[in-house]
């Protein structure tokens, strides 16, 4: 679920998902907000603060490779409660977001 092709198409593959029953998850918050049942996944925001200090840095005339790799360090958890209602679904864990 993490195509951009995918991301574009949430509100219609979130209500395939929901009209079949089926549970689903994806890494961006928008799924969860389209009508989906919820997504965990990385902060985006921090991925484009990230790059902007990688671009900053090369600009200034860092090589690539001396650039330190970086992995997320937060991520994020949103729970639609009418998805989840919708499919009969109890959900007990606590979310960053929780969509009603």
């Amino acid at each position: 679920m993490s195509s951009p092709l995918v991301r574009a198409r949430s509100k219609p593959i979130a209500e395939f998902y929901v009209r079949q029953r089926l549970p689903t998850i994806s890494p961006f918050s928008d799924f969860p907000m389209a009508g989906g049942l919820m997504s965990y996944g990385p902060n985006v925001q921090g991925f484009h603060l990230r790059a902007a200090v990688v671009v900053d840095n090369m600009l200034k005339g860092a090589r690539a490779g001396d650039l330190p790799l970086s992995t997320p360090t937060q991520f994020r958890q949103a729970i639609n409660l009418r998805a989840a209602e919708q499919l009969g679904l109890a959900i007990l864990a606590s979310a960053n977001e929780v969509i009603r």
